[in-house]
């Protein structure tokens, strides 16, 4: 640029690094001096040279526009003469650039006295370009706005709090705290959706976030505007927001954490008393299995005596017969409850599973109501579509739901009714109580996984039923009685008979009279050897309580039925099977698997991937002559 002319070398030393400094901060220097009897002349700085256009050189005068008001005019200016205000430098073809302005003047009077037109005065301003400046707003607001749209699509709760209150909630936050708009979540304070117990440590860690102190993640417990508590996980941060102290937190519920780990530790429970159940099963079932054929055993010699001492022996005995039936049913429905022995859909008798079901939940009724159970009118009731056990499990869950419907413990109040009926497209099973009933607002949520309405449940229980029934084709839907009341309605597709394969001719089949080659291993030895005495008058028969002793039998001799328990110690029956199938290949379809109950995994994948011919504890004297004809009849015909 031009040089202003005289001084010192150190003023002109001065001059020139304030010059360098004014040029590497982009601003804009001009110089507007007098030149004789009414001219003026004109300097600018490469940076004032670039706003207009043109190179320095030709600068000169082309920035007149810039020239300061009269003093008198300069309404923004201060007491010292400077002044302070907006322009805009013109540009050749192209739209003025808007600048910011410093301005001073100094010089001698006029003819128009100080500051007015004819003033002779040396003119300076300062230029700083202020698109820059508007680009800067113009990208924080389009951060600004990218911002709250990221947050308000945000899965995730994001709020801002300022001065004790919330002023921005996403979308998720107002769903987390059950409101419909931000004026109703900021019409409260803050701590006022906090636990009052946790009131106190929220407000101490706001204080600290906003004294600057970088806390972590920390969980509060929040009321919805609904009264449902709900647990926040949040970290936040101090911003600021309107030129005041905010916090901004960003957060999610965990109450679906807890809610899903409170689901797990029940299906780990669940799991546990399936094994449980199996074991004991297992264990009661041995011994039953061989009480049982006694007992039957001891009927059928009873029956060829006519004396009185043996009706009476023989009433006894019917009743000592009935009592371990009854325990039998039991442990095969708590199996069947617990850990259903197969999710096979096979035809279901209705009655049956309601009995099993009224047996399992008992307990829960026999104090809670009185149960009223309306038998059929005398139409035949189709067998249903279903898995027996999983049917049981969701009858059983919808009569400890209705138990659970009533205030009080009074049977004489308390009524539930279960009713059976027949429509053109389905079985209806109701279940039906005169206890609270639903609210209106709930009825549409009833079937959600966790939700509920009793201080103690765990909101699983009518969605697992649903998902249960649903599996097999079923459906089930919650009604308010008009008199007060809830009625469970659950709906079954009738059994549709599948076509059979043809039954084994009678030439195939294996004469009654036919001698086998029986060997029998359980490690019950009363049961073994029982066994043993059923079917020795009508076959050769081998008993052996362990199994590696058995194993050597099976590879000395060729058996043509082995009766083999699946769970034993040393080998169990599958190991045997494996071993016995290495030495002859055969006896893959030879073993006859006798069991008590399946309670580890491995056994039932075993079951479900090779599908042997199985007997369950405790059977009958006929069950197990079926057994062994079935044997050798798949024998005979390579089935």
């Amino acid at each position: 640029m031009g040089s202003t002319g005289g001084g010192s070398p150190e003023e002109r030393g001065l001059l020139g690094a304030v010059l360098a400094a004014l040029e590497a901060a982009g601003i804009g220097l001009v110089v507007e001096e007098p030149d004789g009897p009414g001219g003026r002349r004109c300097w600018v700085n490469e940076a004032a040279a670039r706003l207009e256009g043109h190179a320095p050189a030709e600068s000169a005068g082309a920035l007149a526009a810039l020239a300061l008001p009269a003093r008198a005019d300069a309404t923004d200016s201060d007491a010292t003469g400077v002044a302070h205000f907006e322009a805009a430098v013109p540009r050749a073809g192209a739209d003025p650039v808007p600048v910011s302005v410093t301005a001073v003047a100094r010089g001698a009077r006029g003819e128009g006295g100080e500051g007015g037109e004819g003033a002779a005065r040396t003119r300076v301003a300062l230029l700083r370009d202020r698109r820059e400046e508007q680009r800067g707003g113009d990208a924080l607001g389009a951060l600004e706005t990218r911002f709250r749209g990221f947050a308000d699509a945000a899965s995730e709760p994001i709020t801002v709090l300022t001065r004790g209150r919330i002023v921005y909630a996403n979308p998720a936050a107002l769903g987390v705290l059950g409101v419909g708009s931000l004026a109703e979540l900021a019409a409260r304070p803050l701590l006022d959706w906090v636990e009052e117990a946790d009131r106190a440590t929220v407000a101490e860690r706001l204080a600290r976030i906003l004294a600057g102190e970088q806390l972590g993640p920390y969980e509060y417990r929040v009321r919805r505007a609904d009264g449902i508590r709900v647990r926040l996980e949040l970290v936040s941060l101090a911003v600021e927001h309107d030129g005041a102290p905010a916090v901004l937190s960003v957060g999610r519920d965990v109450s679906e954490r807890e809610r899903l780990q409170t689901e797990l530790r029940r299906a780990e429970q669940l799991a546990a008393l399936g094994t449980l159940a199996a074991g004991v099963a297992h264990e009661i079932n041995n011994p039953l299995a061989y009480v049982l054929l006694h007992l039957e055993r001891l009927a059928s010699e009873l029956a060829q005596d006519t004396t009185p001492a043996s009706a009476t022996a023989a009433h006894a005995l019917g009743e000592v017969r009935d009592g371990c039936e009854r325990i039998r049913l039991v442990v095969s429905d708590l199996l069947a409850f617990s850990r259903p022995t197969s999710d096979t859909v096979e035809p279901v008798d209705v009655d049956e599973a309601l009995d099993a079901a009224l047996k399992l939940a008992a307990h829960a009724l026999r104090h809670r109501a009185r149960v009223e159970r309306a038998r059929a009118d005398g139409t035949l009731v189709p067998r249903v579509q279903a898995a027996r056990g999983r049917l049981v499990q969701a009858l059983v869950n919808l009569l400890i739901n209705a138990a659970e419907a009533f205030a009080d413990d009074s049977t004489e109040r308390n009524e539930i009714t279960i009713d059976v009926t027949l429509d053109a497209h389905a079985v209806v099973v109701r279940i039906a109580d005169n206890g609270r009933g639903i609210r209106a607002e709930d009825a549409a949520r009833v079937f959600d996984p966790f939700f509920t309405t009793k201080p103690t449940g765990t909101g699983l229980g009518l969605a697992i039923t649903r998902s249960i029934l649903e599996a097999f084709g079923g459906s089930v839907a919650l009604h308010q009685r008009a008199g007060g009341g809830t009625s469970a309605e659950v709906r079954l597709r009738p059994w549709q008979e599948r076509p059979s394969a043809p039954a084994a001719s009678v030439a195939a089949r294996a004469p009654q009279g036919t001698r086998a080659a029986i060997l029998v291993v359980d490690d019950e030895p009363a049961l073994a050897n029982l066994i043993g005495q059923l079917l020795e008058p009508a076959h050769d028969v081998e008993v052996c309580v362990r199994s590696r002793e058995a194993l050597e039998r099976i590879r000395a001799r060729d058996y043509d039925v082995i009766l083999c328990d699946l769970m034993m110690p040393e080998l169990t029956g599958i190991d045997l099977w494996r071993s016995a199938c290495e030495t002859r290949p055969r006896c893959r379809d030879r073993f006859v698997f006798v069991t008590g109950g399946v309670f580890t995994a491995s056994a039932a994948a075993f079951l479900a991937r090779e599908q042997p011919q199985v007997l369950r504890k405790p059977f009958t004297l006929e069950e197990l002559e079926e057994a062994v004809q079935s044997s050798l009849e798949r024998r005979r015909t390579g089935g």
